[in-house]
């Protein structure tokens, strides 16, 4: 079976997502600046409806541009929990099905901060069962693993 290589996405797309995000808020707030303005001085006649629209169609690339960004960082957080999954399995299958926090940074080098955020993840997407044990410590078992 081929691995699979996640690749995130481009720097052209985070640049272009950015892009869209910013130019979205500088309309957002240049069509509100100006409708504020417009209402201190009183003098609004025909360009008050658009000022408001040019503030309306602010939200258009604040939107798009706020949808990608979101994309892009899941992607992002997407590769990070697939290095933890890894290392996760790794050390379940070494410890015989059984791992907590503190054993799993001892054995990869990663904090224990880390080590708990990898852990809660991977419980949260159901690839891991929290149990605890009889002094109220919590360990994780992978029921994906075929016991022999």
């Amino acid at each position: 079976m081929p691995e699979v290589i996640f690749k995130g996405k481009s720097v052209f797309y985070k640049f272009f997502a950015n892009l869209l995000w910013v130019v979205g808020i500088v309309n957002i707030f240049y069509g509100i600046f100006l409708v504020i303005f417009s209402l201190i001085e009183k003098d609004i006649g025909l360009t008050g409806p658009f000022i408001l629209v040019g503030a309306l169609f602010g939200l258009v690339p604040f939107y798009f541009g706020h949808k990608m960004r979101k994309k892009y960082k899941s992607y992002d957080n997407f590769g990070v929990l697939r290095k933890y999954e890894q290392l996760v399995l790794r050390c379940i299958a070494e410890n015989e099905n059984v791992i907590n926090a503190a054993t799993l940074s001892l054995k990869t080098g990663l904090s224990l901060a880390e080590a708990n955020y990898a852990l809660e993840q991977l419980t949260k997407n159901g690839f891991l069962i929290p149990e605890i044990d009889e002094n109220g410590s919590v360990y994780y078992v992978c029921s994906q693993f075929i016991k022999k």
